[in-house]
């Protein structure tokens, strides 16, 4: 199974992810963060594997074009951004993959209840999920390509949890909401949140979904997955936070502090 995040932050959009995947009873690191080159955008997945490779290799004509000198619609539609071009015609690539993998897969699939020779693609076996984080000069874009073909936009809300294990997503949801919901924080700190946020939830699962972190960035430079040695240093970065966030815990209990002299919660935490 797999948890995916991605946020919208006021520099530049994130992707990050666990690093487990499982087949049966037996798990395995791999890799699940990527980018677009030539692209300021990032991408992950959650479904079959067998699907995500092939998605990743009708990009890389994409990719090519993004590399080729000149204009064409792929440059415009990455750089500008522009949104209807990447709903309609990138889009169409990455679909067409997926729709190509569910036929080759047990076309002939009846699902209980559903239609003799409809095959409904949420319920298929290896249905697979994407999410695509992207900028150029000043806009933003998060994505979801659901399984069953469903584009759902979450630029507006800043932040998104998708996942093989839809509670793993929730989990992640409600972990990101306190520090987002009042407007996008900075990539820097959008990593540390993200971190936390991947890491607390493979702590929450039952063997499921696991580490190490993965994070990949797109900003003004261009996309690119962080190396061990960046989110070793984000880790340290967390672990500080927990400890300034228990001292300011127990603040709270010996007098020192009082609810008068601290900032109200957020809507989302005071309901």
């Amino acid at each position: 199974m797999t948890v995916v995040i991605g946020m919208v932050c006021s520099d530049g959009v994130l992707i990050a992810t666990d690093s487990q995947a499982t087949s049966g009873n037996v798990a395995r690191p791999t890799t699940k963060t990527r980018t677009i080159s030539g692209a300021a955008t990032v991408w992950s997945a959650s479904g079959a594997v067998y699907v995500i490779e092939e998605v990743e290799a009708a990009l890389r004509e994409v990719e090519q074009h993004l590399r080729n000198d000149g204009s064409n619609k792929w440059k415009r539609a990455f750089s500008v951004p522009e949104l209807e071009t990447i709903r309609t015609d990138f889009v169409d690539v990455v679909k067409q993959a997926m729709e190509s993998c569910y036929k080759a897969v047990l076309p002939g699939i009846i699902v209980p209840g559903m239609t003799p020779g409809v095959l409904p693609y949420s319920q298929h076996p290896f249905a697979t999920d994407l999410l695509f984080a992207g900028m150029g000069n000043d806009s933003k874009f998060l994505l979801e390509v659901a399984c069953d073909g469903q584009l759902n936009w979450h630029t507006d809300s800043g932040f998104v949890a998708i996942g093989s294990g839809g509670e793993f997503a929730t989990v992640a949801m409600e972990l990101m909401k306190p520090y987002l919901t009042e407007g996008p924080l900075d990539l820097e700190l959008g990593q540390i949140v993200a971190y936390r946020t991947i890491e607390t939830t493979c702590d929450v699962s039952a063997g499921l979904v696991g580490g190490p972190v993965q994070i990949a960035i797109a900003n003004g430079g261009g996309s690119r997955v962080l190396d061990r040695a960046e989110v070793d240093q984000i880790q340290d970065l967390v672990r500080v936070w927990k400890v300034k966030e228990r001292s300011l815990l127990m603040s709270l209990s010996d007098g020192r502090s009082s609810a008068e002299s601290l900032d109200p919660p957020p809507d989302s935490l005071s309901s």
